[in-house]
């Protein structure tokens, strides 16, 4: 049911709960996306082997009235830019979840929502990701998820406490770290800063957000991902790939794309290669 805070409407009914998530079950997260067409409705089980937890996600489609069961614990809509081929409209509804089969990796899946494959640009699909767990939390699941409109980040929290960090246009893992020991049991996107605030159970309030001055460095010091700080600094903005952009550009001046040199030098953060220097060098 939906319920309206506003008002003295009476609530009013979205969907049956499928058999999936109901006896046994303990629903611990509920998404609506912002189009207000797609449900996902998350729930716990306890598995055959010992502590080991099953999750099982419904989503609905309230345009279609169906669902589909996924096999994971934790998802969250967003809505994204998305610039492709012959793609008619820029915007596009995707949802991210953890899939998580028995006996198999946790992986990130990130797609799109309520567009069909024949659509002109065709639908917006991440290949799937591998979630890298720690080594000490074999049987741990993420409880939250929350997708930042403002970096492009999908932020995941696990029951042990691990925070994970996402980048939503390719599902490349960024970030991982322990932040509590204590189970987080609700987040929520912190729109100001572009991060999360989360609430324990022992009523600690946590606020996470990204340093967007060292956002770029530590990926191409860290994580040696020279494309993931490219694209990243160039989507956001930000300082830290300039030499990498410009290795890139010059390479392409050598091998006589012009037209690839152009694009680079146009989507250069702050547009530090637009300038008369960078034009000599196309005439």
């Amino acid at each position: 049911f939906h319920w309206s805070v506003e008002g003295d409407s009476a609530p009013i009914k979205i969907f049956d709960r499928n058999p999936a998530l109901t006896e046994g079950t303990q629903v611990i997260n509920y998404q609506v996306s912002e189009d207000n067409k797609w449900c996902l409705l998350c729930g716990i089980s306890a598995g055959a082997a010992p502590g080991v937890i099953n999750g099982t996600m419904q989503l609905y489609s309230i345009d279609k009235a169906v669902s589909q069961i996924l096999q994971g614990h934790s998802g969250v809509f967003s809505s994204i830019n998305v610039v492709g081929v012959g793609r008619d409209v820029e915007t596009a509804q995707i949802l991210c979840f953890e899939d998580r089969k028995p006996d198999q990796p946790a992986k990130l899946f990130i797609m799109e929502v309520g567009r069909e494959k024949t659509a002109p640009g065709g639908v917006f699909r991440v290949a799937p990701q591998l979630i890298p767990m720690p080594a000490d939390a074999a049987n741990d699941f993420p409880v939250t998820m929350n997708a930042s409109k403002r970096h492009g980040m999908v932020y995941m929290i696990s029951k042990m406490g691990y925070l994970y960090l996402f980048d939503i246009f390719s599902g490349k893992p960024i970030y991982r770290a322990r932040i509590t020991t204590d189970t987080v049991f609700a987040t929520t996107e912190h729109t100001a800063s572009g991060g999360i605030l989360g609430i324990t159970r022992k009523g600690q309030l946590l606020h996470i957000s990204l340093n967007d001055n060292f956002l770029v460095p530590y990926i191409v010091g860290q994580l040696r991902d020279q494309e993931l700080a490219i694209a990243i600094a160039s989507r956001l903005n930000l300082s830290g790939a300039d030499e990498l952009y410009s290795a890139q550009f010059n390479a392409l001046v050598a091998a006589g794309d012009v037209a690839g040199a152009a694009k680079v030098a146009a989507e250069s953060p702050r547009s530090f290669l637009r300038t008369p220097a960078t034009i000599q060098k196309f005439l």
